[in-house]
């Protein structure tokens, strides 16, 4: 796990990958986000789950951005927000071999779950949002129940 807001957070996971990465998920993909993971990277791909932003100077040049709806990876077509989107074959490749990676990688335990916190119902919504804000959430997810 590698936190984001650590300064040499590029210089680690480059080290952690031997030096050489290509292909990167961006879950978060907003404005800060894609210039640290497109740099982590030595070139190739990294796919963005939101638009993000493509055009930051702070990206690394090396890398293709490629913004994807993570529906578009079931190869199929799908009406979200008022919109259908029609099925995109290279998007569902991508999507059968990122599967095919992660179950690899987990069966190999070099990727894992981050640690599930639940913290209650609606009423506890405030708690999960002050440990936000306070940066007190850390390779961790924050669940409540409804």
């Amino acid at each position: 796990v590698f936190d984001y807001r650590d300064p040499d957070v590029i210089s680690k996971i480059q080290t952690w990958a031997g030096g050489e990465l290509v292909y990167g998920l961006d879950c978060i993909s907003e404005d800060s986000t894609v210039p640290l993971a497109s740099n982590s990277l030595t070139g190739g791909r990294l796919v963005l789950l939101l638009s993000g932003s493509t055009s930051n100077p702070k990206n690394n040049p090396k890398v293709e951005l490629k913004p994807m709806l993570l529906y578009t990876a079931m190869g199929k077509p799908f009406t979200k927000f008022g919109q259908t989107f029609p099925a995109i074959p290279e998007d569902a490749k991508w999507g059968r071999w990122w599967w095919k990676l992660c179950t690899q990688l987990v069966a190999e335990q070099k990727l894992k779950a981050p640690k599930v916190t639940i913290i209650g119902g609606l009423v506890d919504y405030q708690i999960g949002l002050d440990r936000l804000e306070k940066g007190q959430v850390k390779a961790e997810k924050l669940v409540m129940k409804w």
